[in-house]
């Protein structure tokens, strides 16, 4: 007897798999293992079973969940939330609470204004000299607090000067608590000249120093954007774009973009303006973003730390060049153009945009890795509307970041700065979600993308996936303030173990469950009552009837029965006799007219 076995039919042989005729060639290339099959993806027919996409980011889900939850282990469970960073900026010795001997008797008697008895105000040196004990005593007018001027009954004047030494607000008094201060000086003159001369000068004083207090904190921070000498050997340039935000209000912000060895520049065109100039150190990445159905090809620079940006007071951390590529269909005379112009102009926009996106990308790749290491261009499959601040506008990106770079305010993102992505007001039948991104720091804020259309789940979801970004998704909003201080008084608190972010799904599902159950029941009992109300079919008379002959204390049923039943003929006779006698009585006239009905009328 013969056996037969039935060999299935393969999969088309890649390359490593085909064995080589002339093995003992040398320069034959050596064959790559072929890899494993997985024997759990093999259906009955022998083919491959495939995975769905919600399976595969599931999948991939469950294995970030581990890696986060074991990095976080690793890290020795170190707390998200840092400290701010303080920085110093170079200031007077007041603003750091410095405080310095009294001068000798001979350096501060070297005004000839200046004796044991007189009040006198320096406005050039910002100082008030005032005697003590027959000594001048300069105290600068910041320390000062105010001046008071009161009679004294009517023998003079009195002049009370009260400082800011005994405020937990005045750094030097925080800095030296071991010293002595002065809390309050009482002068009294014969008549108010020296004292209102020395007022004046001190109210005077203090708004020049408010004034230059404002100056310095609006300029705390900011680096020069001009002047910075970074001419100097040009890598890439682009021509005729303009620059946004607007520098120069009323004017035409054009010019030209270079790349050189030390850093950006961007000269305006006519001369006459400067230019704008960032050192590469301060630069932390860019976007290059060609046009794709926009009107405008993008290159966006993201700074480390705010630039003098034209009459802004707080500078601009981030600009762009840009270059605007589609026009209006109509001609320079305002005709309208006809279809072969039309078709024409069409032909021309496509050929620019073509044109502009290559310069702006060839631009992007000339600049040296050393100077720029992050560079994201975007990912043509990651594209979603929303809205970051004001109105639905398009949001791209790549698996770094995301950003919206068209619109003004700009908005970017990096992936490497966030913790977990919710997706919020996750509702069967909804039209809309939102994206909450929770930064690793929580004492930074919530970046929060509402109103995606629901067709765009699946592709924020893949973005995330290619990030590896966890997601989770809720039915409802979260106050992430309240939550981030729970965090931050929990020193066990891990967002990767099951008492951490999975609890908040599980707390809205079970909310979710609760709420559903609760109106199942109120609506099923009001649906029972009303039935059995409806259902129960005795009247009040039938009840204390049925209730009477139960109770009653009759010997046989028979009897009780007997009695019901004549009962119901006789009420069925009288409901006859009812009937016939309304058939009987003649009917009134319709009523005409609008008149109303007559009182006393049966209705």
């Amino acid at each position: 007897a013969g056996m037969a076995e039935d060999f299935p039919k393969r999969a088309p042989r890649t390359f490593p798999e085909v064995l080589l005729l002339n093995d003992s060639d040398p320069n034959r290339p050596a064959a790559e293992a072929a890899p494993a099959r997985d024997l759990k993806t093999i259906t009955r027919s022998g083919g491959v079973a495939t995975v769905s996409a919600e399976e595969a980011r599931v999948t991939k889900q469950t294995k970030l969940w581990e890696e986060k939850d074991k990095e976080f282990a690793h890290a020795g469970a170190k707390p998200k939330s840092e400290d701010p960073s303080v920085e110093l900026a170079t200031v007077g010795r007041l603003s750091h609470g410095s405080i310095r001997s009294f001068p000798s008797h001979a350096a501060a008697a070297q005004s000839g204004n200046l004796t044991p008895d007189v009040m006198f105000a320096n406005a050039a040196a910002m100082t008030v000299w005032l005697p003590i004990g027959g000594r001048p005593t300069p105290f600068h007018m910041s320390t000062i607090k105010e001046m008071t001027i009161r009679p004294d009954g009517a023998s003079g004047y009195l002049c009370i000067v009260t400082f800011h030494s005994t405020q937990e607000s005045y750094l030097a008094f925080r800095n030296n608590r071991q010293k002595i201060f002065v809390r309050e000086l009482t002068y009294k003159g014969a008549n108010t000249t020296m004292f209102d001369s020395v007022r004046n000068a001190l109210i005077v004083g203090q708004e020049k120093i408010k004034e230059a207090d404002k100056k310095r904190l609006a300029e705390k921070g900011l680096i020069a954007s001009t002047g910075l000498g970074l001419r100097s050997t040009v890598t890439a340039k682009l021509p005729n774009v303009f620059i946004r935000p607007i520098m120069y209000a009323k004017m035409a912000n054009r010019g030209t973009f270079e790349a050189t060895a030390k850093g950006f520049r961007f000269e305006f065109s006519g001369g006459g303006l400067g230019a704008v100039e960032v050192p590469y150190d301060n630069v932390a990445y860019c976007i290059c973003q060609p046009a794709r159905g926009d009107v405008q090809v993008v290159f966006h620079v993201v700074l480390h730390n705010a630039i003098q940006w034209g009459k802004e007071k707080n500078g601009v951390k981030e600009f762009q060049v840009a270059a605007v590529v589609l026009e209006a269909s109509e001609g320079v005379n305002g005709r309208k153009m006809s279809e072969n112009e039309d078709l024409a102009h069409e032909e021309n926009e496509k050929a620019r945009v073509l044109a502009t996106n290559k310069e702006f990308l060839d631009f992007s790749r000339k600049i040296s890795p050393v100077h720029i290491q992050n560079l994201f261009v975007p990912n043509n499959t990651y594209d979603i509307d929303g809205s970051f601040a004001k109105g639905s506008v398009r949001i791209r990106g790549s698996n770094k970041a995301l950003w919206q770079v068209t619109e003004t305010p700009f908005s970017t993102v990096l992936f490497s700065d966030i913790e977990i992505a919710i997706m919020e007001r996750m509702i069967i039948g909804g039209k809309t979600f939102d994206l909450a991104l929770v930064p690793k720091n929580y004492r930074n804020k919530v970046v929060t993308i509402s109103s995606i259309p629901m067709k765009s789940c699946d592709v924020v979801k893949n973005w995330l996936c290619g990030a590896n970004i966890i997601y989770i998704e809720l039915g409802t909003n979260l106050s992430y303030p309240r939550l981030f201080k729970q965090f931050e008084s929990d020193p066990e608190w891990n967002p990767w173990d099951e008492q951490g972010w999975r609890a908040m799904v599980e707390d809205d599902e079970e909310g979710e469950e609760g709420s559903e159950s609760d109106d199942t029941y109120s609506g099923s009992s009001d649906d029972d009552d009303s039935d059995d109300s409806d259902a129960s079919g005795f009247d009040d008379d039938d009840s204390d009837a049925a209730s009477s002959g139960s109770s009653g204390g009759g010997d046989s049923g028979s009897d009780d029965w007997s009695d019901m039943e004549r009962r119901a003929e006789e009420e069925d006779a009288e409901d006859d006799d009812a009937a016939s006698s309304e058939d009987d009585r003649p009917k009134k006239k319709a009523r005409t007219g609008n008149a109303p009905p007559a009182r006393g009328a049966r209705r």
